[in-house]
């Protein structure tokens, strides 16, 4: 007789990106007690702005899962990155809002980030990935 057996799937829990986003926000730290994105959300209330830029690199080391899901599917999660941006401005300022749009831009710093593809290079692979572009 043989048993075919297969490994019990493990349990997951569901990913709440904009949950995700709020703590990458929030919780980032670029050096000890130095809450990066958090800081730059206090300044862009304070400023009455509506753009937050914050570097994939960040996000990478932070939560490795979710910069794999913005790099494979960068469209369903800006809006959650939107999201999570204006809840945090929300919660800094007493829960209004000052726009009706509101934007997160990715960048990158390193100039050999797999994000980097020259605009020559760019292929049909490249379609729904998030991709940096020089020039």
């Amino acid at each position: 007789m043989i048993i075919i057996t297969q490994p019990a799937s493990s349990p997951t829990t569901p990913i709440n990106p904009v949950q995700k986003f709020e703590d990458f926000y929030r919780h980032f730290e670029e050096s000890p007690g130095e809450y990066k994105y958090y800081e730059q959300i206090k300044e862009i209330d304070a400023k009455n702005g509506n753009s937050l830029v914050f570097l994939y690199e960040d996000l990478l080391s932070y939560d490795p899962k979710l910069a794999d899901m913005v790099k494979k599917d960068p469209e369903a999660l800006f809006d959650d990155a939107i999201e999570a941006f204006k809840n945090t401005l929300k919660y800094l300022s007493g829960g209004k809002l000052s726009y009706e749009n509101y934007f997160v831009r990715i960048t990158t710093q390193d100039e050999k980030s797999t994000l980097k593809v020259a605009i020559r290079g760019l292929r049909s692979r490249n379609i729904d990935e998030l991709v940096w572009i020089n020039g």
